[in-house]
């Protein structure tokens, strides 16, 4: 499997994401696209699966970051052309706002480990299967956004009501948490932005006491892992055409 990934800011991490164990694991080749240095994208028919990372960046606020409507252009057209995107955080946005979906400013950030609960309606889909009882995650975003028509909110958190979206027409899921950083970029992020509250559970923690708590916790690789084969498993059953 060919995959892209589109990269938006300039300290992305340099060490090893989920998604990078995840594609050197699966034995697939992947290639980055830093979007906000190569205004030109690439054919969407290149590839079999383009991701879409997080980023500081604010859709509602496109003056100071143009290449964000290129940018939008070309998921959906990937999308329309057959091509499977999902996205983490910015990019659950951008794949919200390709549809129709009104990306805005949240009343409260969600900034550290938080719970996801699946609705009702939406525990048994293929994307939460094992996960049907809820999880918590790392959140990093001070936007959210209205979900498009033809897609469904499968899972919320106490500040965020589309927290994994997806569509049974198109190829499209959106996560707005970060299940693709590992323990070690939360550590790393987290302490290079130390004016961020952090919490876990609602509780906000010091720097110190944040990182300890991280350190503590189990890898973050099994449930992005969990996820990205609960989505392929979703994408090549609801869309005939794709062979993930």
């Amino acid at each position: 499997m060919k995959i892209i990934e589109l990269i938006h800011d300039y300290d992305h991490p340099d060490v090893p994401s989920n998604v990078d164990i995840w594609v050197e694991k699966s034995g697939w080749s992947t290639r980055r696209h830093y979007a906000y240095k190569e205004p030109r994208f690439p054919v969407p028919a290149d590839f079999d699966l383009v991701i879409v990372h997080g980023g500081s960046q604010h859709l509602w606020f496109k003056e100071d970051h143009p290449w964000l409507s290129n940018e939008i252009e070309f998921v959906r057209k990937a999308i329309t052309q057959g091509i499977p995107v999902v996205g983490f955080c910015l990019g659950s946005q951008i794949i919200a706002e390709a549809f129709g979906g009104k990306v805005f400013q949240s009343a409260e950030n969600e900034t550290g480990f938080y719970d996801v609960s699946p609705y009702p309606a939406a525990s048994e889909h293929l994307i939460l299967r094992g996960l049907d009882t809820g999880f918590s995650v790392f959140e990093w975003h001070s936007d959210h956004y209205t979900l498009p028509e033809g897609f469904t909110a499968l899972a919320y958190s106490e500040k965020a009501a589309n927290q994994i979206i997806a569509n049974p027409q198109i190829p499209a899921v959106g996560f707005q948490f970060h299940p693709e950083y590992t323990k070690k970029i939360i550590i790393e992020y987290t302490a290079a932005n130390p004016n961020e509250v952090w919490k876990i559970n609602n509780a906000p923690l010091q720097i110190g006491e944040f990182a300890r708590a991280v350190a503590q916790m189990k890898d973050t690789y099994s449930l992005f892992e969990k996820l990205m084969l609960n989505t392929l498993d979703y994408l090549n059953t609801t869309f005939a055409h794709l062979h993930l």
